[in-house]
Protein backbone atom coordinates (compact mmCIF):
# COMPACT_ATOMS: atom_id res chain seq x y z
CA UNK A 1 0.00 0.00 0.00
CA UNK A 2 1.25 3.17 -1.04
CA UNK A 3 0.77 6.34 1.59
CA UNK A 4 1.32 9.57 0.20
CA UNK A 5 1.24 13.04 2.27
CA UNK A 6 0.62 16.18 1.69
CA UNK A 7 -1.42 19.17 0.36
CA UNK A 8 -3.46 18.46 -3.44
CA UNK A 9 -0.97 19.71 -5.56
CA UNK A 10 2.03 17.27 -3.79
CA UNK A 11 -0.13 14.35 -4.33
CA UNK A 12 0.82 12.13 -7.21
CA UNK A 13 -1.67 11.82 -10.14
CA UNK A 14 -3.14 8.63 -11.03
CA UNK A 15 -5.95 8.62 -13.70
CA UNK A 16 -7.57 5.19 -12.98
CA UNK A 17 -8.42 5.34 -9.24
CA UNK A 18 -11.65 4.09 -7.67
CA UNK A 19 -11.74 6.49 -4.83
CA UNK A 20 -13.75 6.99 -1.74
CA UNK A 21 -12.41 9.83 0.86
CA UNK A 22 -13.41 10.62 4.57
CA UNK A 23 -12.39 11.01 8.28
CA UNK A 24 -13.01 7.47 8.81
CA UNK A 25 -13.13 8.26 12.65
CA UNK A 26 -13.23 4.59 14.11
CA UNK A 27 -12.63 2.64 11.11
CA UNK A 28 -15.96 0.73 11.93
CA UNK A 29 -18.21 -1.89 10.44
CA UNK A 30 -19.29 0.75 7.75
CA UNK A 31 -16.17 2.22 6.53
CA UNK A 32 -14.84 -1.16 6.03
CA UNK A 33 -17.79 -2.30 4.03
CA UNK A 34 -17.68 0.91 1.79
CA UNK A 35 -13.41 -0.04 1.37
CA UNK A 36 -14.29 -3.64 0.72
CA UNK A 37 -16.28 -2.20 -2.23
CA UNK A 38 -13.69 0.44 -3.38
CA UNK A 39 -10.87 -2.76 -3.57
CA UNK A 40 -13.91 -5.13 -4.91
CA UNK A 41 -14.73 -2.28 -7.77
CA UNK A 42 -11.28 -1.27 -8.54
CA UNK A 43 -10.78 -5.36 -9.01
CA UNK A 44 -13.45 -5.64 -11.25
CA UNK A 45 -12.52 -2.64 -13.65
CA UNK A 46 -8.62 -3.06 -13.49
CA UNK A 47 -8.23 0.38 -11.15
CA UNK A 48 -6.66 1.48 -8.43
CA UNK A 49 -8.20 0.84 -4.94
CA UNK A 50 -7.75 4.29 -3.67
CA UNK A 51 -8.31 6.16 -0.33
CA UNK A 52 -8.32 9.63 0.39
CA UNK A 53 -8.18 11.20 4.29
CA UNK A 54 -7.60 14.26 6.41
CA UNK A 55 -4.67 15.08 8.54
CA UNK A 56 -5.30 16.99 10.73
CA UNK A 57 -9.03 16.27 11.16
CA UNK A 58 -11.24 19.10 9.67
CA UNK A 59 -12.70 20.05 12.98
CA UNK A 60 -9.46 20.90 14.64
CA UNK A 61 -8.55 23.27 11.69
CA UNK A 62 -11.82 24.86 11.84
CA UNK A 63 -11.80 25.13 15.41
CA UNK A 64 -8.40 26.59 15.79
CA UNK A 65 -6.53 23.76 16.61
CA UNK A 66 -9.13 22.46 19.42
CA UNK A 67 -10.56 19.09 18.29
CA UNK A 68 -14.02 18.71 19.97
CA UNK A 69 -14.35 15.41 19.64
CA UNK A 70 -11.51 12.75 20.94
CA UNK A 71 -10.18 10.75 18.56
CA UNK A 72 -11.29 6.76 18.06
CA UNK A 73 -8.40 5.82 16.43
CA UNK A 74 -5.00 7.19 16.26
CA UNK A 75 -2.84 7.18 12.50
CA UNK A 76 -0.56 4.27 12.94
CA UNK A 77 -3.55 2.04 13.74
CA UNK A 78 -5.73 3.08 10.97
CA UNK A 79 -3.15 2.26 8.57
CA UNK A 80 -2.28 -0.63 9.71
CA UNK A 81 -6.16 -1.43 9.13
CA UNK A 82 -6.58 0.41 5.76
CA UNK A 83 -3.59 -1.97 4.39
CA UNK A 84 -5.37 -5.27 5.40
CA UNK A 85 -8.20 -4.06 3.86
CA UNK A 86 -6.73 -4.31 0.41
CA UNK A 87 -6.29 -0.93 -0.39
CA UNK A 88 -3.47 -0.03 -2.93
CA UNK A 89 -3.39 4.08 -2.26
CA UNK A 90 -4.04 5.94 1.00
CA UNK A 91 -4.06 9.62 0.54
CA UNK A 92 -3.44 11.80 3.84
CA UNK A 93 -4.41 15.24 2.46
CA UNK A 94 -3.84 18.09 4.79
CA UNK A 95 -6.40 20.02 5.82
CA UNK A 96 -5.88 23.84 5.79
CA UNK A 97 -8.05 26.88 6.12
CA UNK A 98 -7.71 27.85 2.59
CA UNK A 99 -8.48 23.92 1.54
CA UNK A 100 -11.58 24.50 3.91
CA UNK A 101 -13.39 27.39 1.87
CA UNK A 102 -13.29 25.27 -1.24
CA UNK A 103 -16.92 24.91 -2.10
CA UNK A 104 -18.15 21.10 -3.24
CA UNK A 105 -17.89 21.44 -6.93
CA UNK A 106 -14.57 22.72 -6.90
CA UNK A 107 -13.15 20.06 -4.45
CA UNK A 108 -14.46 17.73 -6.92
CA UNK A 109 -13.07 19.26 -10.31
CA UNK A 110 -9.70 20.51 -9.11
CA UNK A 111 -9.36 18.23 -6.51
CA UNK A 112 -10.36 14.62 -6.76
CA UNK A 113 -10.68 14.65 -10.46
CA UNK A 114 -7.66 16.73 -11.49
CA UNK A 115 -5.20 15.86 -9.10
CA UNK A 116 -6.36 12.75 -7.24
CA UNK A 117 -7.38 10.96 -10.50
CA UNK A 118 -10.71 9.85 -10.09
CA UNK A 119 -12.40 7.62 -12.41
CA UNK A 120 -14.70 6.48 -9.78
CA UNK A 121 -16.48 7.93 -5.94
CA UNK A 122 -17.65 4.95 -3.57
CA UNK A 123 -19.29 6.79 -0.82
CA UNK A 124 -21.61 5.90 2.43
CA UNK A 125 -25.86 7.14 2.40
CA UNK A 126 -24.87 9.85 4.08
CA UNK A 127 -21.78 11.25 3.45
CA UNK A 128 -21.07 15.08 2.63
CA UNK A 129 -17.81 17.41 1.96
CA UNK A 130 -16.89 20.56 0.61
CA UNK A 131 -17.62 24.43 2.45
CA UNK A 132 -20.98 23.26 4.29
CA UNK A 133 -21.34 20.04 3.04
CA UNK A 134 -22.45 20.39 -0.50
CA UNK A 135 -21.16 17.53 -2.36
CA UNK A 136 -23.82 14.92 -0.50
CA UNK A 137 -25.76 12.01 -2.20
CA UNK A 138 -28.06 14.51 -4.32
CA UNK A 139 -25.34 17.31 -5.75
CA UNK A 140 -22.69 14.09 -6.24
CA UNK A 141 -25.71 12.30 -8.08
CA UNK A 142 -25.93 15.22 -10.70
CA UNK A 143 -22.00 15.55 -10.73
CA UNK A 144 -21.35 12.58 -11.84
CA UNK A 145 -23.73 12.72 -14.92
CA UNK A 146 -22.42 16.28 -15.72
CA UNK A 147 -18.47 15.31 -15.46
CA UNK A 148 -18.41 11.55 -16.07
CA UNK A 149 -17.35 9.75 -13.17
CA UNK A 150 -18.70 6.98 -11.81
CA UNK A 151 -20.66 7.06 -8.41
CA UNK A 152 -21.83 4.20 -6.11
CA UNK A 153 -23.77 4.94 -2.71
CA UNK A 154 -23.23 1.99 -0.45
CA UNK A 155 -26.41 1.24 2.21
CA UNK A 156 -25.73 1.91 5.51
CA UNK A 157 -24.48 -1.24 7.94
CA UNK A 158 -26.81 -2.45 10.86
CA UNK A 159 -25.99 -3.42 14.13
CA UNK A 160 -29.54 -4.44 16.48
CA UNK A 161 -31.12 -2.44 13.77
CA UNK A 162 -29.46 0.84 13.92
CA UNK A 163 -26.74 1.96 11.50
CA UNK A 164 -23.31 1.95 12.59
CA UNK A 165 -21.63 5.48 13.02
CA UNK A 166 -18.57 6.95 15.03
CA UNK A 167 -21.35 8.47 17.47
CA UNK A 168 -22.78 4.84 18.43
CA UNK A 169 -18.72 3.82 19.23
CA UNK A 170 -17.75 6.50 21.08
CA UNK A 171 -21.45 6.56 22.86
CA UNK A 172 -20.80 2.66 24.16
CA UNK A 173 -17.13 3.61 25.18
CA UNK A 174 -18.65 6.41 27.31
CA UNK A 175 -21.25 4.10 28.50
CA UNK A 176 -19.10 1.47 29.66
CA UNK A 177 -20.36 -1.03 27.12
CA UNK A 178 -16.85 -2.22 25.26
CA UNK A 179 -18.23 -5.44 23.90
CA UNK A 180 -20.68 -3.07 22.24
CA UNK A 181 -18.28 -0.89 20.92
CA UNK A 182 -16.29 -3.59 19.68
CA UNK A 183 -19.42 -5.43 17.48
CA UNK A 184 -19.53 -1.73 16.20
CA UNK A 185 -16.11 -1.73 15.26
CA UNK A 186 -15.51 -5.49 14.47
CA UNK A 187 -12.44 -5.48 17.15
CA UNK A 188 -11.76 -4.46 20.79
CA UNK A 189 -11.54 -1.14 20.97
CA UNK A 190 -7.53 0.27 21.59
CA UNK A 191 -5.65 2.35 23.64
CA UNK A 192 -2.09 3.07 22.91
CA UNK A 193 0.57 4.95 25.12
CA UNK A 194 3.48 4.60 26.85
CA UNK A 195 4.22 2.92 30.64
CA UNK A 196 5.61 6.12 32.73
CA UNK A 197 6.39 5.68 36.83
CA UNK A 198 3.68 5.76 39.57
CA UNK A 199 3.72 5.56 43.26
CA UNK A 200 4.23 1.74 43.58
CA UNK A 201 0.96 0.89 45.09
CA UNK A 202 -0.20 -1.71 43.19
CA UNK A 203 3.46 -3.68 44.08
CA UNK A 204 2.66 -2.64 48.13
CA UNK A 205 -0.61 -4.26 47.52
CA UNK A 206 0.37 -7.47 45.61
CA UNK A 207 -1.18 -6.11 42.45
CA UNK A 208 1.98 -4.21 40.76
CA UNK A 209 0.54 -2.12 37.52
CA UNK A 210 2.10 -0.06 34.58
CA UNK A 211 0.91 3.40 34.40
CA UNK A 212 0.16 4.60 30.75
CA UNK A 213 0.33 7.81 29.53
CA UNK A 214 -2.40 7.49 26.46
CA UNK A 215 -1.95 9.48 23.18
CA UNK A 216 -2.97 13.02 23.14
CA UNK A 217 -6.70 13.36 21.92
CA UNK A 218 -7.61 9.86 21.72
CA UNK A 219 -10.93 9.16 23.30
CA UNK A 220 -10.75 7.80 27.12
CA UNK A 221 -13.41 5.54 27.88
CA UNK A 222 -15.77 5.33 30.63
CA UNK A 223 -14.25 5.02 34.45
CA UNK A 224 -13.79 1.90 35.54
CA UNK A 225 -12.28 -1.69 35.90
CA UNK A 226 -11.70 -3.44 32.42
CA UNK A 227 -10.62 -6.94 31.13
CA UNK A 228 -7.87 -6.37 28.70
CA UNK A 229 -5.36 -8.08 26.51
CA UNK A 230 -2.13 -6.17 26.62
CA UNK A 231 0.40 -6.07 23.21
CA UNK A 232 3.78 -5.43 24.49
CA UNK A 233 6.30 -3.63 22.25
CA UNK A 234 7.86 -7.29 21.40
CA UNK A 235 4.23 -8.56 19.69
CA UNK A 236 4.06 -10.50 23.25
CA UNK A 237 -0.39 -10.56 24.22
CA UNK A 238 -0.76 -10.90 27.76
CA UNK A 239 -4.57 -11.02 29.08
CA UNK A 240 -5.08 -8.49 32.11
CA UNK A 241 -7.30 -5.59 33.92
CA UNK A 242 -7.29 -2.04 33.36
CA UNK A 243 -8.57 0.57 36.10
CA UNK A 244 -9.20 3.83 34.58
CA UNK A 245 -10.07 6.83 36.34
CA UNK A 246 -9.15 8.65 39.31
CA UNK A 247 -7.73 6.96 42.64
CA UNK A 248 -10.84 7.72 45.29
CA UNK A 249 -9.10 5.35 47.93
CA UNK A 250 -5.79 8.07 48.02
CA UNK A 251 -7.61 11.18 46.98
CA UNK A 252 -6.22 11.47 43.87
CA UNK A 253 -7.35 12.88 40.95
CA UNK A 254 -5.53 12.11 38.12
CA UNK A 255 -7.12 10.04 35.46
CA UNK A 256 -4.56 7.55 33.76
CA UNK A 257 -4.93 3.95 33.08
CA UNK A 258 -3.04 1.55 35.49
CA UNK A 259 -2.45 -1.94 33.91
CA UNK A 260 -1.65 -5.15 35.98
CA UNK A 261 -0.64 -8.32 33.46
CA UNK A 262 -0.78 -11.62 34.21
CA UNK A 263 2.05 -14.17 34.58
CA UNK A 264 4.48 -10.51 33.85
CA UNK A 265 6.58 -9.33 36.49
CA UNK A 266 9.20 -7.48 34.38
CA UNK A 267 9.29 -4.20 34.20
CA UNK A 268 7.70 -2.15 31.67
CA UNK A 269 8.94 1.36 31.93
CA UNK A 270 9.12 3.19 29.01
CA UNK A 271 7.51 0.47 26.36
CA UNK A 272 4.91 1.09 24.12
CA UNK A 273 1.79 -0.62 24.76
CA UNK A 274 -1.43 -1.32 23.03
CA UNK A 275 -4.31 -2.20 25.49
CA UNK A 276 -7.84 -4.08 23.98
CA UNK A 277 -11.09 -3.22 25.83
CA UNK A 278 -12.69 -6.60 26.60
CA UNK A 279 -15.32 -6.09 29.33
CA UNK A 280 -16.31 -3.87 32.30
CA UNK A 281 -15.77 -5.19 35.17
CA UNK A 282 -17.37 -2.33 37.96
CA UNK A 283 -17.03 1.01 38.81
CA UNK A 284 -14.20 3.09 40.45
CA UNK A 285 -15.19 2.90 44.42
CA UNK A 286 -13.63 4.16 47.30
CA UNK A 287 -12.36 1.84 50.09
CA UNK A 288 -11.78 2.76 53.63
CA UNK A 289 -8.04 1.34 53.49
CA UNK A 290 -5.27 -0.18 51.41
CA UNK A 291 -6.00 -3.57 52.97
CA UNK A 292 -9.70 -3.37 51.61
CA UNK A 293 -8.94 -2.36 48.13
CA UNK A 294 -5.70 -5.08 48.14
CA UNK A 295 -8.87 -7.68 48.53
CA UNK A 296 -10.86 -6.07 45.98
CA UNK A 297 -8.27 -6.19 43.56
CA UNK A 298 -7.33 -10.07 44.27
CA UNK A 299 -11.14 -10.75 43.36
CA UNK A 300 -11.07 -8.65 40.35
CA UNK A 301 -8.22 -10.45 39.61
CA UNK A 302 -10.13 -13.79 39.83
CA UNK A 303 -12.69 -12.87 37.89
CA UNK A 304 -10.90 -11.64 34.99
CA UNK A 305 -8.86 -14.52 34.76
CA UNK A 306 -11.97 -16.45 34.81
CA UNK A 307 -14.01 -14.20 32.20
CA UNK A 308 -10.50 -14.53 29.92
CA UNK A 309 -10.54 -18.08 30.03
CA UNK A 310 -14.31 -18.95 29.46
CA UNK A 311 -13.88 -16.33 26.39
CA UNK A 312 -10.62 -17.88 24.70
CA UNK A 313 -8.49 -14.92 25.66
CA UNK A 314 -6.44 -17.27 28.03
CA UNK A 315 -5.04 -15.34 30.77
Amino acid sequence: MRVERGQLHELHAEPDSVLTLGSFDGLHLAHQALIRRVVERAAAEGLLASLLTFEPHPREVLTHGRLPVARLLNSAHKLELLEQLGLERVMLLRFTPELAGWDAGRFLREGLLERVGMRSLVVGHNHAFGHDRGGNRLTLGLAARELGFGLEVVDPVLVDGEPVSSTRVRRALLEGQPELAARLLGRPFRICGRVVGGEGRGRRLGIPTANLEPEEGMLQPAEGVYAVRVELADGRVRGGMMNLGARPTFDESVRRPEIHLFDLAESLYGQALRVDLLTFVRDTMRFNSGEQLATQLQEDRTRIQEWLGTHGFGG
